[in-house]
């Protein structure tokens, strides 16, 4: 069990995300919804507190913030339809 909470704890401070050769933008998940208050998902992205908690979110992350996260994290390609 403490090894598995020191793996947890690992992952908890890998990168969101990662750009390659200042060209393409990777994330695990994919692009975030659209966030009210933010005037694009690019700022929106980088509004996300360096060290973000998922589950739980920390203490410094907003409820937009923490659905950025974990969008980019978890977001599945959908149509418009659904």
């Amino acid at each position: 069990e403490r090894l598995w909470e020191m793996i947890n704890q690992a992952y908890d401070r890998l990168p969101l995300s990662a750009v390659i050769d200042h060209d393409v933008f990777c994330v695990h998940g994919g692009l975030p919804r659209p966030v009210e208050g933010f005037t694009s998902r690019l700022e929106a992205i980088m509004a996300v507190p360096v060290i973000a908690g998922v589950n739980p979110p920390n203490e410094f992350e907003t409820a937009e913030t923490h659905q950025v996260a974990s969008d980019c994290l978890w977001s599945d390609p959908a149509s418009e339809d659904q």
